[in-house]
This record gives C-alpha cells, structure tokens and sequence, in this order.
C-alpha cells in the first residue's frame, strides 16, 4: 500500500499523488468543509455585517432546513443566533475598553511592558553610568595557529561597534 494523503478538513485520506490532491482539493465538499472550519474563526461583527446585507432565506425560514445549506446567498440568521450574535459583539467591545483581567492585556503585563519600555527608552548619552555592553569574540583553536587569516574570518573588534551608526527601530 503506498503514501496516503490525510486531509484534516474533510477527515479523508487518499493516495498521495498530485492528480487525486488536486481533485481532492477542488472539489465541492473540500471547499465547503474548509470554508466551514474558518468561518467558526470569524469575527462576530463581520458576520453580523455580512448576514444584515442579506435577505433572509424564505426556504429556511419556511421549512427549517435550505437545500444550499452554508452555500445559500440568502441570511440563515435566527433570532437566537443574532442575540448571541450581539452579545459577543458587546462583550468584546467591552473588553476592549476595560481590558481583560488575565492573559496578554492584563494590567500585570501592561506594567511590564510600560517598565520595559520605560528602560529601552533610556539612551546611554542621557544615563553615563549605563554603558554599552559590547559583545566579546574569540578565534576558534582550530583557527588561532593559522598565521595569515582572511579578514572575512577575523572576529570584530569593539572599534568595529563604535563606528556603526546608530539606527532607531519603531
């Protein structure tokens, strides 16, 4: 039995060549099932925009269930779906302006990043005691008992990190 291909969108595998990839790959079900694991990511007030420019399905609407399913141009957006919607919307926008109480944006990380920045800030012309610290390099053994090295191989010295010019980042 040879190399198979496991497509993670669609739970199947097949052979591993480029012709079954490559039907695999453009077809219906692929497309759909792809489309369906990255909308699950999507931003709640993107959908909301998206489903408000819409005109609801008469098919769903009527009977519960529409023949396009995700594929249908027409909103699929229930009443319930729409408040969750909403909800998340104004969670989010209240977290924005709040700020979450744990992870990345919490006031403990906002202190060490303002902390870092406030030392990064400090230029070494503004504080004497705070001098460059310049890296040390040392010839390898195997090359200290060469007698005419290239200057290419030559470890720099600290008049070399002297002369460069000074660049700000950001």
């Amino acid at each position: 039995m040879g190399k198979r291909f496991y497509c993670d969108f669609c739970d199947k595998s097949f052979p591993d060549n480029l012709a079954s990839k490559k039907n695999h790959f453009n077809g219906f079900h692929h497309q759909r099932m792809r489309k369906a694991h990255y909308d699950a990511f999507r931003d709640p007030m993107t959908i909301l925009a998206e489903e408000a420019a819409k005109r609801p399905c008469l098919s769903f609407f009527q009977t519960g269930n529409c023949n396009f399913g995700d594929g249908c141009r027409f909103s699929h957006l229930t009443e319930e779906r729409k408040q969750h919607l909403e909800a998340e919307c104004l969670r989010k926008k209240h977290e924005k302006r709040k700020g979450p109480s744990e992870g990345p944006g919490s006031s403990l990380a906002v202190g060490f990043l303002e902390d870092w920045l406030a030392k990064r800030s400090e230029a070494p012309e503004k504080n004497p005691t705070k001098k460059h610290l310049f890296p040390s390099y040392r010839l390898p053994q195997i090359l200290e008992n060469i007698p005419h090295i290239p200057p290419s191989l030559l470890p720099p010295t600290r008049e070399d990190f002297e002369n460069l010019p000074r660049l700000e980042w950001g």
